[in-house]
């Protein structure tokens, strides 16, 4: 049965006062948790800020590594006029002077390296010499540059016969690499001698010392070895210094 209550302003249902009740309950319990995320989500970023200014930051320190210098360090090697750098085992094996040629001959001396020898000729110079390989240079403030790698064999870009093949016309042919003119060795192909030279004055280098003055220089690097290292060859003509 409805009870119904009266009032001065008229009469209303205790029903619906009790449900009014039961919806405010409700929000109050939603407000409830969102302020409880609100706090938990508050309390997690203050310990993860507390957390950061309490630790020290630190860099790892720099990786260092050592490494044990190369087994053929270059060395210097003075002569009369000129100093030049070649591998530890090299040494001097002659000097000839024979009134047409002035040749400083080189030579390495460790096991299983000693097929490897440079010419350097000074003043005193080949007149015509045949190559097999070519390293081409060029001469700025004094000095020598190389502008690239040692060449193929000539036979491969000279004559008709194909590369590491005889050739069937003669022996010697010109031959040209990076606009450097030289002579090939075409009969003898299985050789590896190689020269030095520039565009402007092939294979005559020339450079000027403080006392000694103008001179000279004429390269012929030859390498038998099973692996031939033509960067001996670079270093010692980037390396030469005039007196």
């Amino acid at each position: 049965m409805l009870v119904v209550a009266m009032s001065q302003t008229g009469r209303y249902r205790i029903g619906r006062h009790a449900r009014r009740k039961a919806k405010k309950h409700i929000w109050l319990s939603i407000l409830v948790v969102i302020l409880l995320l609100l706090g938990s989500a508050g309390f997690v970023v203050y310990r993860i800020v507390q957390d950061t200014a309490e630790t020290e930051i630190t860099l790892p320190g720099p990786i260092t590594r050592e490494y044990a210098p190369p087994d053929n360090a270059d060395k210097v090697l003075d002569q009369d006029v000129f100093t030049i750098k070649l591998p530890e085992d090299w040494r001097l094996k002659d000097h000839t002077d024979t009134g047409n040629l002035n040749k400083y001959h080189f030579q390495a001396t460790a096991k299983g390296k000693d097929n490897r020898t440079l010419e350097v000729y000074v003043d005193r110079v080949p007149i015509h010499k045949a190559f097999n390989r070519l390293l081409p240079v060029i001469i700025a403030d004094n000095r020598v540059t190389v502008i690239s790698s040692v060449s193929d064999n000539c036979t491969a870009f000279t004559g008709e016969q194909g590369a590491n093949k005889p050739s069937d016309g003669p022996s010697e042919m010109d031959a040209k690499w990076q606009n450097i003119s030289f002579t090939c060795d075409m009969a003898n192909y299985i050789r590896n001698v190689v020269g030095v030279g520039t565009a402007e004055n092939g294979h005559n280098l020339k450079l000027n010392g403080p006392k000694t003055g103008e001179h000279i220089f004429y390269f012929v690097y030859i390498d038998h070895n099973i692996n031939p290292d033509y960067q001996i060859l670079e270093r010692a003509v980037e390396s030469l210094t005039v007196k």
